[in-house]
């Protein structure tokens, strides 16, 4: 069948037999006039098309835990290699899906499977998946999905299949499951929600088990082993009980792991829940210490407190109204324990008090915490200076002139210190003393600037004659007594052979022991450094020890050092406190504080006590909730005075008191939430003075999830939520009634994902995919079904034959009439 793409061009075909028509010898153009018909026929783009069917099929291929659990990715690689060897005339491609589904192979490309699935695996999604591939097939050919999957979804099949069967897209199935694996797992654990003190409790445990054999039971309560046993189960489910009792108040977190040699499934070997006393306390103390001196301040103010060395899960921390963290390195806090402090200030309007000494911050700049606090670690607010000093020694001995890894070392020794000074701020004091057998200024303390006048001074600096170390340290302690700065240190680099004439290197140690406002660091280089020497003086200076062995580690050396040497913030002398607190002290003041922590207030910020000019205990409020934070220990040299203090715990209480939450009354309010397979209940009932309160408006707020829900009145002063099962782990669930200022806010534990409680293939789920969407159970063959619609066109351009036809006619008739002819005469 013959088309033309633009067929009004064919009007033009008269135009061509005009000149046929005006001659006299209609002969001579006949050859023209059909190659000028030729060209115009082209320029109508006739095409000749052909019938054909496109077989377009996406396999999509569940890649969801339960499926990884009883076949391998080799195994599922085999069975796509078969798909792709059996419909080798077909189009392929590939999309692989769990939680949610995206293209692997495009159709054009080989079929093939992700080596790290990018997403979520512990959830079997098919609507998505379904959705994408109707999204990516072509709207002509014939047009078939395969499914390779055990069939265990965890959305609404009848969803999916909906939307497949709208389509009019069979949907083929390959089992993909096979036989569920050997497990071993936890199917229950429950106990009462609320325990009263000293009366015994039982725990429940529920195990299920695909075939009888012995496992090992282990229950545990928060960090302690409460209970192991050896247990022999039984195929399907077994039930025993553990019996406890609890003699302090607070809230426990009970955690059952079942372990057998046959388990080929461990994600499943876990369970845990929430206990919580009657009358639990509202303060968590958690700090490293056993011996605490804040637990004994507290036990001194009467003050019921529970006591952690780490931090717990969002459903523990959910029940405290107060938080007191001290003795945690802020460095070793993760992005979870963060967020879960977070949480509980700014959404739970929880109170932090952070008592931070210099265990708690070394080595800490920055960090998820940060934000959340009213001060700064190394950045100053606008319009305050950083007060730091720092004096490089740089040694210029003729050793410095020879060559390393094809620089001289002189030049690599100027390049790490320009490197270490472009790392310091612009208000930063810094100082260059170059030294050999004798030592020069190159660079008098002055602030940094943009750096230009330093990198100036080192630029004529070259390496020449011996060593002597003492006279250039003597040099730079005298003139950092003269320089006006909270933090000042020496950074030495040198390999720390020196002259061997007499000097006094005793008192030099003794005088850097005694001289606790300056720090020193030093850099050894070279192959043999003198070590004794150099540790020796970092020990006495307080600093430490860098060893550089590849000089071409050096630039990258020197800025660890300084980095380290930039961010300490540490004073360590005896210093006067000021502020209002003091004033709540007339009869007796706060003593000086041994040593604290340098930082910066923000701007919103309200200082309570001030060391100096910093501040040593700095406030805000901030979300629903308060923070405190004290620059100093409860615990180590720098509070010792403080310790001994008879009036310390007083001083701790009013700290306490400004992280005091914002009062929401709980009466007459009380909730229930029921933890389904899919979804999440929270049932509510509301009172006042006995009588049920109805249309109440009752918000829900899951926490540290963004979901808020509005609470629907399902009954007298009944009211009800419900909102999608959330991921294993610990949650919190607040419910408030802002009409009467009050709100309950109660933990909620999630389990492992029901992906890894139903392993196996689920045979009738995978034939009603295929026998809804009219597709086919696919087993030893994998043809499909004969296609009976979507037949394509193909279609082919002649545009091109119908030129050279025209050229090679318009060049037959030049030729022709090219050629000779003979006259009459010649012929007579």
């Amino acid at each position: 069948m013959i088309s033309l793409a633009t067929p009004y061009v064919l009007l033009a075909i008269p135009l061509a037999f005009i000149p046929i028509w005006l001659a006299r010898s209609h002969s001579k153009l006949i050859l023209r006039t059909i190659s000028l018909v030729l060209i115009i026929l082209a320029l109508a783009g006739p095409q000749i098309s052909t019938r054909r069917i496109e077989h377009n099929t996406l396999i999509l291929v569940d890649r969801s835990a339960s499926v990884e659990a009883a076949r391998s990715a080799l195994e599922l690689h085999n069975t796509l290699d078969r798909i792709s060897s059996e419909l080798s005339d077909w189009n392929l491609g590939v999309i692989e899906f769990a939680s949610r589904a995206h293209v692997v192979s495009p159709f054009g490309f080989p079929p093939t499977l992700s080596e790290n699935v990018p997403f979520d695996v512990t959830s079997s999604r098919l609507k998505p998946a379904v959705d994408l591939a109707l999204a990516s097939l072509p709207s002509t050919g014939d047009n078939h999905l395969i499914l390779i999957s055990d069939g265990q979804f965890t959305d609404d099949l009848s969803s999916a299949l909906g939307t497949a069967q709208a389509s009019g897209i069979p949907v083929s199935v390959v089992f993909a499951g096979g036989a569920a694996p050997s497990d071993v797992m936890l199917a229950d654990l429950q106990a009462p929600v609320e325990i009263e003190l000293d009366r015994p409790f039982y725990v429940e445990i529920s195990i299920d088990a695909d075939e009888p054999g012995g496992a090992t039971l282990a229950l545990y309560r928060d960090n302690e082993l409460l209970h192991a046993e050896t247990v022999a189960v039984e195929a399907g489910r077994s039930t025993l009980s553990v019996e406890d009792e609890l003699q302090t108040p607070g809230a426990y977190t009970y955690r059952a792991v079942i372990r057998s040699p046959r388990d080929t499934i461990p994600q499943n070997d876990a369970l845990s829940l929430l206990v919580r006393t009657t009358d639990q306390a509202q303060l968590l103390l958690v700090d490293s210490e056993e011996d605490s001196p804040i637990a004994a301040m507290l036990s001194h103010l009467g003050i019921a407190f529970d006591h952690e060395a780490t931090i717990p899960s969002m459903e523990i921390l959910a029940g405290y109204r107060q938080l007191i963290l001290s003795g945690i390195p802020l460095l070793d806090l993760t992005t979870t324990e963060s967020s879960r402090i977070e949480t509980f200030v700014q959404e739970l309007g929880g109170g932090l008090l952070l008592v931070e000494g210099e265990a708690e911050a070394r080595g800490f700049s920055s960090g998820p915490i940060t934000d959340l606090l009213p001060v700064s670690f190394v950045l100053p607010e606008k319009g305050q200076e950083a007060s730091l000093a720092i004096l490089f020694l740089l040694d210029r001995s003729a050793s410095m002139q020879a060559s390393a890894d094809g620089q001289v070392k002189i030049e690599t020794l100027k390049e790490a210190t320009a490197a270490s000074i472009a790392l310091l701020q612009p208000d930063t004091l810094a100082g260059i003393i170059a030294f050999n057998r004798d030592y020069e200024w190159v660079a008098p303390v002055s602030p940094v600037d943009d750096g230009t006048a330093l990198y100036e001074s080192l630029r004529p600096l070259d390496a020449v004659g011996g060593t002597d170390l003492y006279p250039p340290l003597v040099e730079a302690l005298d003139s950092l007594e003269e320089v006006e700065a909270r933090s000042k240190h020496i950074l030495l680099v040198s390999d720390g052979k020196t002259t061997d004439e007499p000097r006094d290197y005793p008192s030099l140690y003794a005088r850097l022991e005694e001289t606790q406002d300056v720090t020193l660091t030093a850099i050894a280089i070279g192959g043999l450094p003198n070590m004794a020497l150099l540790s020796s003086l970092v020990r006495s200076g307080g600093g430490a020890l860098y060893r550089a062995t590849d000089f071409a580690s050096l630039p990258q050396v020197s800025i660890q050092a300084t980095q380290r040497i930039s961010r300490s913030r540490f004073v360590t002398n005896s210093t006067e406190v000021a502020g209002q607190l003091q004033m709540l002290f007339s009869e007796t003041s706060i003593p000086p504080v041994g040593g604290y922590l340098v930082t910066y207030a923000k701007a919103t910020a309200q200082i309570l006590l001030w060391a100096n000019e910093d501040p040593l205990v700095a406030h805000w409020r901030t979300g629903l909730g308060a923070v405190t934070v004290l620059n100093t220990d409860l615990h180590g040299d720098w509070s010792a005075s403080w310790i001994e203090w008879p009036q310390a715990p007083a001083l701790l209480d009013v700290l306490l008191a400004t992280t005091e939450p914002m009062a929401h009354s709980t009466s007459g309010l009380s909730v229930v939430i029921s933890d389904g397979e899919e979804q999440v209940t929270v049932l509510a009932e509301a009172d006042d003075d006995g009588v049920f309160a109805n249309f109440m408006d009752l918000e829900v707020d899951v926490l540290p999830l963004a979901t808020h829900l509005t609470m629907e009145q399902v009954g007298p002063g009944a009211y009800r939520a419900v909102f999608p099962r959330p991921d294993e782990g610990g949650y919190a669930v607040q419910v408030t009634d802002s009409s009467r200022d009050r709100s309950v806010t109660l933990p909620l534990s999630i389990p492992f994902p029901e992906e890894y409680r139903r392993i196996g293939e689920d045979t009738e789920a995978l034939a009603e995919v295929a026998r809804s969407t009219g597709g086919a159970v696919l087993t030893d063959d994998f043809t499909l079904p004969a296609p009976d619609r979507a037949v394509g066109n193909a279609a082919r351009s002649i545009a091109r034959e119908l030129l050279l036809t025209a050229l090679g006619l318009f060049l037959l008739d030049l030729a022709l009439r090219k050629r000779p002819r003979r006259s009459r005469n010649e012929t007579g």
